[in-house]
C-alpha cells in the first residue's frame, strides 16, 4: 500500500497498480457507508507514449489521464496498491 495526498509526490509508479480514491461523484457516500471503505472509486495504471492513464469503469470502461483522475477526487487523495507477487512475464 502506497498513500499519496496533494502534500506527497507520487510514488514510482508501476503498470497494473491499483489506484483507489474518494470520488466527489453524488454516489460515492452510499458506496462509503456500504463498503465500510475509505475509498469509493478504484482505476488499473496504464502507461501510453503520452502518460499514465487510469482505465476505470463508471458507466462504460475507459482511459483518463492520471493527473484529471485524482483531480477528481476529493482532496487529490488517492491509494496505490501492487501485489509484490506478481512479475511482468505473468502479464498477458
Amino acid at each position: 500500500l502506497i498513500l499519496s495526498s496533494i502534500s506527497a509526490p507520487l510514488p514510482p509508479l508501476k503498470e497494473g497498480d491499483l489506484i483507489f480514491q474518494t470520488s466527489a461523484h453524488p454516489q460515492s457516500g452510499g458506496i462509503l457507508v456500504g463498503t465500510a471503505s475509505l475509498y469509493s472509486h478504484m482505476g488499473i495504471l496504464k502507461s501510453t507514449g503520452k502518460g499514465w492513464v487510469v482505465v476505470e469503469a463508471g458507466g462504460r470502461v475507459g482511459e483518463r489521464a492520471l493527473e484529471e483522475w485524482i483531480d477528481s477526487g476529493v482532496l487529490r487523495r488517492v491509494a496505490i496498491y501492487r501485489d509484490p507477487s506478481l512479475k511482468a512475464e505473468d502479464a498477458a
